[in-house]
This record gives structure tokens, C-alpha cells and sequence, in this order.
């Protein structure tokens, strides 16, 4: 769930440099009562029955995509 989510993107020394990583409990809208869990927030988009594999692909790319933007 939820905090194997975290532990997972807090093991990284990658994202830890560049992102803020929390967890916090989900508005029952997004939810939907636990039926959609764990739902993840990256950049402000919801990630809705998040899968490890595809939050760690989804997370390296935009930070890749913010180092190429850099000059």
C-alpha cells in the first residue's frame, strides 16, 4: 500500500535530492473511500491505484524532463 509506496521512493538518494516526499491520508472524493487506494500526488496530479513500478518510472521521468530544462 500507501506507506511501501514511500519507503520505496524515500530508499532512492535520486528522488530523495529532488523531491518532498509525504504521506498523508486521502480526501474520500479522490478515494473513494479507500476503493481507488493508494493513490499517489506527483506535481499536483492524482495517480489513482498506484503501482510501485509505474510511480518509480513516473517520478524518474519528470525529474529527468526538470534537468533538461535547466539551462
Amino acid at each position: 500500500g500507501a506507506s511501501q509506496l514511500v519507503e520505496a521512493l524515500r530508499a532512492e538518494k535520486d528522488i530523495q535530492e529532488h523531491c518532498i516526499i509525504d504521506e498523508m491520508s486521502c480526501p474520500n472524493k479522490v478515494c473513494d473511500h479507500s476503493r481507488r487506494s493508494p493513490v499517489v500526488k506527483i506535481d499536483g496530479d492524482y495517480i489513482l491505484e498506484a503501482k510501485l513500478e509505474a510511480i518509480m518510472d513516473d517520478v524518474h521521468t519528470r525529474i529527468e524532463k526538470k534537468r533538461e530544462a535547466k539551462p
